[in-house]
């Protein structure tokens, strides 16, 4: 029994040797592929696992018991499928060599254990590797032994259960609870010192660490870069007598020195320091003595950050703050703000003149209602409703809380504009300004454009209505057909050669001419349905509503005989006497679209086709005109 215990004791020596080494393994492991941390992890709970095997207690010829399930399960648990599958070629393969009656046994016991692990592993999946999943494997293990015990032939099963299952039990779940709390504890170290390393590694500060004589010991990358090496590890050995110029170097010297003998930290510490190219970048230092745990300095740890950016962007917000105030101080209106409780947080001067009889109270900390109130109490603004003024203060404090612009009337006569534009954060700003001369200008306006309003609608030459109201009717009459579905025409009418008339009888003659065709254009219309303007110069519109093209050729065609009928001497025309063109543009109930621009296009198409084709016709609009 003896011998079983010393034997069994070796195999768990074994395991905690495996142990020490993975667990030293693990900072290293970390840093590598994973296919090459996977590997080398399942080589070496391999290599355990055999090693164990060769120091096992012979139960009978060809049977053995030891701690090699252990190690293959926490290898599985801990490394996953491939740490499992190398680990168990090796034991296997070791076993094999062992040969005897039980490898059989053996085998199914070596990859049982591999299973168990990775079971465990996937149901962990969600919380990770813990304590209980420990306890769980090592119960694993103790009836992993039972069940390979009851699998032996039966002079070897007695054997192994009288004088080897209890041991064999109990130093097996001793082992692999050591093993994967020593693991989990390692895992763990190994972690935190990875994260550490990276977010050293990874900082865009300045990071290091020197000793006592100011010599490098670590830094980071940024470190480095900064002073021209590629990796961090370049700069271990040397000082800031190796980088900077003696005069610089130096008075860093005499700092670190200071805080090495002191024993006191140096905080924030601000310079500005010029690059080979001479421009100034700014920055902030401090760093603080390390020591061990006799409490003896061994060195210092300091952090640079550059603050460049700050600083330039702190002085663009000093400067950007002397703008606004001297923009607010300047400004024509007066401003105010309000928080979202409606007390006022700020106003400028404009703001506080613009009220004379409540000025006093339209400070910071003074509430909307209490300004309100004030205002009803002196009649500063006039046309406040007689009754009912606390309704009004309500409503209009409560206006702080909508944009909305709004025009009041002082006692002294004085209009103000009042504009509030409410914040996503709920502070409101109020905008005031004097809106007294526009309010003037505004009813001076209103007047001039009543008594213009129908001197701009008739063209003075012709007496027909001129291009802008013919714009606004076509537009209409347009709307109306798409409602009712119905029919409209629109006729250009140019006269023809009228340049060479005006060039041959004066441009009094001219206007005469253009009066006798208006003339005829009046006589031609339907007296309440249509509409004719002078579109420009010697061009004429009509428009006909609810005239299909039949009707609306019919009334071109008469139009152009009685101007023909006029008998206008024309010496400059082919045609002798004062003729014209007109073109025709036509939508039915049936057209698909009705845009004002699209009909007017038509009608000039046609106008022109007429002109092409000879003068002194009416021609209507067609798909292909004859120009193209």
């Amino acid at each position: 029994m003896t011998y079983v215990w010393q034997a069994l004791v070796a195999n768990f020596a074994v395991v905690a040797l495996v142990t020490s080494i993975w667990s030293q393994m693990l900072g290293w492991l970390y840093d590598q592929s994973p296919m090459r941390r996977r590997a080398a992890l399942g080589l070496l709970v391999g290599l355990g696992a055999a090693a164990t095997i060769a120091m096992s207690v012979e139960v009978s010829p060809g049977v053995f018991f030891d701690l090699r399930s252990g190690l293959l399960t926490l290898g599985a648990f801990f490394g996953g499928p491939v740490v499992a599958l190398i680990a168990t070629v090796i034991a296997v393969a070791y076993r094999a060599f062992e040969g005897g009656a039980g490898v059989v046994v053996g085998t199914a016991n070596l990859v049982a254990a591999a299973l168990i692990g990775l079971g465990v592993r996937r149901l962990s999946a969600a919380s990770g590797p813990n304590i209980r999943c420990i306890l769980l494997l090592g119960v694993a293990m103790v009836a992993l032994i039972w069940a390979s015990i009851m699998l032996l032939p039966t002079e070897a099963q007695a054997r192994a259960l009288a004088g080897f299952a209890l041991p064999t039990s109990v130093m097996s779940f001793l082992a692999t609870i050591t093993m994967g709390l020593t693991v989990l504890h390692a895992g763990v170290i190994a972690r935190e010192r990875s994260i550490l390393h990276a977010a050293l590694e990874q900082s865009p500060d300045f990071q290091y660490i020197k000793d006592t004589s100011s010599v490098f010991v670590a830094a980071n990358r940024a470190v480095a870069r900064h002073n021209g090496f590629n990796e961090p590890g370049e700069l271990v050995g040397k000082s800031d007598f190796d980088l900077y110029p003696p005069e610089r170097a130096q008075q860093l010297f005499e700092q670190e020195q200071v805080i090495l003998q002191t024993g006191q930290a140096s905080n924030d510490i601000e310079e500005v320091v010029k690059d080979a190219q001479g421009v100034e970048h700014n920055y902030r230092t401090s760093k603080a003595p390390l020591r061990d745990h006799e409490n003896r300095i061994i060195g210092l740890a300091g952090v640079t950050v550059e603050t460049t950016m700050f600083k330039q962007l702190e002085h663009e917000l000093v400067e950007s703050r002397d703008m606004l105030a001297t923009a607010l101080a300047e400004m024509s209106d007066g401003l105010a703000m309000f928080d979202a409780n409606g007390f006022m947080l700020f106003c400028n001067d404009q703001y506080r003149d613009a009220f004379p009889l409540t000025a006093h109270l339209r400070r910071p900390g003074v509430h909307i209602r209490q300004i309100l109130q004030a205002v009803v109490d002196t009649g500063e603004q006039v046309q406040l409703p007689v009754s009912g003024e606390k309704a009004w203060v309500d409503y209009t404090s409560n206006q702080l809380k909508q944009a909305n612009v709004e025009e009041i009337e002082l006692f002294n006569g004085r209009h103000l504009q009042l504009r509030n534009r409410p914040a996503p954060d709920g502070r409101s700003l109020v905008l005031v300004s004097d809106a007294t001369e526009l309010k003037v200008a505004e009813r001076a306006l209103i007047a001039a454009n009543a008594s213009l309003e129908t001197l701009a609608s008739v063209d003075d030459l012709t007496g027909l209505f001129n291009r802008r109201v013919f714009d606004e009717t076509l537009a209409r009459e347009l709307n109306r057909s798409v409602r009712a579905n119905s029919h409209l025409s629109l006729l250009m009418v140019d006269v023809d050669r009228f340049k060479a008339y005006n060039d041959t009888y004066g441009h009094q003659s001219g206007d005469r001419c253009l009066k006798t065709v208006a003339g005829s254009i009046k006589s031609s219309m339907r007296r309440f349905s249509d509409m004719a303007s002078r579109y420009g110069g010697e061009e004429f519109a009509i428009i006909l509503p609810e005239t299909d093209e039949d009707g609306a050729y019919f009334m071109g065609d008469a139009l152009r005989k009685a101007i023909r009928d006029e008998a206008i001497p024309h010496s400059a025309s082919e045609k002798g006497v004062v003729t014209v063109s007109v073109g025709l543009a036509h939508y039915g109930p049936n057209s698909n679209s009705r845009a004002a621009a699209e009909l007017i296009g038509r009608a000039d198409e046609a106008l022109y086709s007429a002109k092409a084709a000879g003068r002194d016709r009416v021609m209507g609009w067609t798909q292909v005109s004859p120009l193209h």
